[in-house]
């Protein structure tokens, strides 16, 4: 399989897997994973990153090609464009209190919007030494602490919950070859690949 067709598995949930494209075919869904092979359901990107559920029956995704974020209603299938602009915004993650998080890899920041609202605000900007890259994806734990990578630099920032919106981010970890990130709930481990 060459590198421009590699799918990887994001998320898995109420028996659904969904798999984002590294490159152009979109997302894709399969009920069981290890049996059926994959549907396609949303085509019209560049490319796909970032898929956060919301928790109820939306699945949010950003086009980071076309600096857009897109739902997709679970019940329906209906995909919509919710926000656009958004800086080639890669990875996502809700808060606990129903805000996106969005990693504005062209901004080299960390934004914070609640859909349906015009404007997002900056929750954390970081050094780009040299504009190499910027942030890429996005983790919370159960504690409010949220960590994100910019695979550029080889780090993994974290902020606290005390972390002051539009300050810098306080660097974690360096981790060669970093690209994702997952905080587990309890907040006791943090997986760096």
């Amino acid at each position: 399989m060459r590198s421009h067709e590699r799918l990887d598995v994001v998320m898995k949930m109420r028996g659904m897997a969904f798999l984002m494209c590294v490159a152009s075919v979109g997302l894709v869904a399969a009920e069981d994973p290890i049996w059926e092979a994959p549907v396609a359901l949303f085509t019209s990107m560049g490319c796909g990153e970032g898929p956060a559920w919301d928790g109820g029956d939306s699945l949010y995704f950003t086009d980071l090609e076309n600096s857009r974020i897109h739902r997709l209603t679970l019940s329906s299938g209906e995909v919509v464009t919710v926000k656009e602009e958004t800086g080639r915004t890669n990875g996502l993650a809700w808060t606990a209190e129903g805000r996106l998080l969005m990693c504005e890899a062209q901004a080299g920041q960390l934004g914070r919007w609640k859909p349906g609202s015009a404007e997002s605000e900056v929750l954390a900007v970081h050094p780009l030494e040299g504009r190499k890259g910027g942030p890429n994806d996005v983790s919370i734990d159960g504690q409010g602490k949220v960590y994100y990578t910019v695979p550029g630099h080889g780090r993994v920032y974290r902020l606290g919950p005390d972390h002051v919106p539009g300050a810098q981010a306080s660097l974690w970890a360096e981790v060669k070859g970093i690209n994702g990130v997952l905080a587990t709930a309890d907040g006791r481990r943090v997986f760096a690949t």
